[in-house]
């Protein structure tokens, strides 16, 4: 444990044991109100008909621009 003189806010102590990506992650978690998961691609054999069935969907806008901000901050640094 840090000597008192050298403790920070709880959030500076943390922020100091933080990868630089790390950090990037909590600075945008209020940019996204949901958990951050996304799958592009879905397949799976059909139960009873046995067909390969395969489902695509783009990223939705808000990812997308969560995305866009964290690449924008990883080039700031």
């Amino acid at each position: 444990m840090l000597p008192p003189e050298e403790q920070g806010a709880p959030e500076t102590v943390l922020s100091q044991r933080l990868t630089p990506s790390e950090r990037t992650v909590v600075l945008l978690d209020h940019s996204i109100s949901r958990q951050a998961l996304h799958a592009w691609e879905l397949s799976f054999q059909h139960p009873v008909t046995r067909e390969r069935m395969t489902f695509q969907a783009p990223l939705p806008p808000d990812m997308t621009r969560l995305i866009a901000e964290a690449k924008q901050h990883e080039l700031d640094q």
